[in-house]
């Protein structure tokens, strides 16, 4: 699983920095490969913390993206606009 391990922290650096879609890319990466390779003990403890970290980071982005159509929908922007740069449907929008 060395390899697999860049990864890892890979995904680590991305969630640090608020870029979850490249955090959910790297860490789905390190999960195949370390699923592929076979697992010690440290490298199971890690797939469970990629676990988590890929759904905490699936919520953030989400929170994101309906903070951003809150404000663009303050601003006047159009809901076709709204739906387009965050990918909310029009339901999801009308609540904000």
């Amino acid at each position: 699983p060395e390899n697999a391990l860049v990864y890892y922290y890979l995904g680590y650096i991305y969630h640090l920095k608020y870029q979850y879609s490249n955090a959910i890319l790297y860490y789905k990466k390190f999960k195949d490969l370390a699923n592929a390779k076979g697992n010690d003990a440290d490298v199971e403890g890690m797939l469970a913390e990629a676990n988590d970290v890929i759904a905490k980071a699936k919520k953030e982005a989400e929170n994101a993206m309906r903070k951003l159509a809150k404000k663009m929908k303050k601003y006047g922007e159009t809901i076709e606009d709204i739906m387009k740069e965050t990918g909310l449907s029009d339901k999801e929008i009308e609540k904000l």
